[in-house]
């Protein structure tokens, strides 16, 4: 009796798929076609969870900590904000290659943008080493150097930017003092903004450059 109702089973089984076969669907061909859409939508979750890890690591960390550095209301008659960057080791081509200096050049372009945003500042002031290889660099790969700065931090002209050397930007050596004051201004300065006095010194030729 098992055997024939095996037998029966199909029978029954070989007559549904030659129904389905002359009614032109097979019914077989549901499968691949369900596996196609699961895979589809593994697929999108996927690329969606790295498209918000990459936004959250490459964006978001970095306005959230621009954001956390805002500064409170001022004091005082005629407050105002003061953006300090210091040690930016803009790379040299020296020892560095393509990708260090574009993936480097992203970041510090980067976090300064998100900072300028969240903190608008009225003045900026770098606080040295701006160039990795400011002093050894030749001079072609010093302008390069520059440029790259110039372009990363660039500003509304209306904000005034002050620039004081590094160890890294010039040396004792008079050449790279003046290329140097040639693109970022004057390594002895003092400059008055709102009724406050700013003064830098290059204490690296402290007493040799003439300066008082």
């Amino acid at each position: 009796p098992s055997s024939r109702m095996h037998r029966r089973m199909a029978d029954v089984a070989a007559m549904a798929d030659v129904a389905a076969m002359e009614a032109g669907s097979n019914p077989w061909s549901a499968v691949p076609k369900q596996r196609s859409v699961i895979f589809k939508r593994l697929l999108f979750w996927h690329c969606l969870a790295w498209a918000v890890i990459l936004l959250s690591c490459e964006c978001f960390a970095y306005l959230f900590a621009g954001f956390v550095c805002r500064p409170t209301a001022g004091v005082g008659p005629d407050p105002f904000r003061v953006l300090l960057i210091a040690d930016h080791h803009t790379l040299g081509y020296r020892y560095r290659n393509f990708l260090d200096i574009l993936w480097t050049d992203w970041s510090l372009q980067k976090s300064f943008i998100f900072l300028w945003l969240a903190i608008r500042p009225d003045l900026v002031v770098h606080l040295g080493d701006l160039l990795d290889e400011g002093k050894i660099s030749t001079p072609e790969a010093f302008d390069r150097c520059v440029s790259r700065f110039d372009r990363m931090f660039a500003q509304s002209k209306d904000i005034p930017r002050l620039v004081v050397p590094g160890n890294h930007d010039i040396s004792s050596y008079a050449p790279a003092v003046t290329r140097f004051e040639t693109a970022f201004g004057r390594t002895n300065r003092c400059f008055c903004f709102k009724n406050v006095s700013f003064v830098h010194v290059d204490t690296i030729n402290l007493g040799e450059s003439g300066d008082p």
